[in-house]
């Protein structure tokens, strides 16, 4: 006889219907309807209670229903498993949450520093972004805010507006493999492209003539805004 069989008998040999075997044992009617369609089983204690209210054998009846047997295995290796990992995941929490905390502090201190460097050089916050107008070269720095759970910030650039009597230039300029790379866009089709060593020599690439002339009308002022802008890039990322 299986658990679902003995729920039904038992309680149609004490003549109680589903609602009233649930208040006897303190579950609903829709919790007893369950047990004997077998969608779901009684508690280990829970049927021991109803083994002993109508002298039922519990053993004989474990005997009869592998499957409730197999049910408490499988939750007693379950609760063996969840001893032995437990331990692990409440280190794991604890080492992520001090993580967290000290990243946290950070955040905040590098977001705060990074404003303080780049207002202190002159530069104002505006549109999303932190400016400052030199004469005819507009720089621009990123408001940069630390990226969860890193503790550098993703892209450490600068940029400058140029705009002479012929032309209307944007360099940006990072720093990559301690070296400073730049470009500078200066029309639709056209670029220079070239890096700055550490100790301020420019390197340019393949340059086209259209590169060529602007270098040869301007190329001064152009040199002059890029050491400006590794000055301002070393100050503002405290480099």
């Amino acid at each position: 006889m299986t658990i679902a069989e003995m729920i039904k008998k038992t309680r149609l040999d004490n003549n109680m219907t589903q609602e009233e075997y649930g208040n006897k044992f303190g579950v609903t009617r829709q919790t007893v309807s369950s047990w004997e369609n077998e969608k779901s089983m009684p508690d280990l204690q829970m049927l021991i209670t109803i083994c002993n209210t109508y002298k039922i054998s519990l053993d004989l009846l474990l005997n009869d229903d592998y499957r409730y047997v197999n049910k408490i295995d499988v939750m007693q290796k379950a609760g063996r498993i969840l001893k032995r990992i437990l331990p692990a995941l409440c280190v794991l929490v604890c080492v992520y949450l001090t993580v967290f905390g000290v990243w946290k502090m950070n955040e905040k201190r590098e977001n705060a520093n990074f404003a303080s460097r780049v207002m202190d050089l002159g530069f104002i916050l505006q549109d999303g972004c932190y400016i400052m107008q030199d004469k005819d070269i507009l720089y621009e720095l990123p408001n940069q805010k630390l990226p969860f759970m890193r503790f550098e910030f993703y892209a450490q650039n600068i940029q400058a507006v140029y705009r002479a009597e012929d032309y209307n230039c944007r360099i940006y300029l990072n720093m990559r493999n301690e070296k400073y790379i730049f470009s500078i866009d200066h029309g639709i089709d056209t670029g220079i492209e070239g890096s700055i060593s550490s100790d301020g020599i420019i390197e340019y690439e393949q340059l086209s003539d259209d590169d060529a002339v602007l270098l040869d009308e301007c190329g001064e002022n152009v040199e002059d805004i890029l050491h400006k802008m590794i000055n301002y890039y070393n100050a503002a990322y405290d480099l």
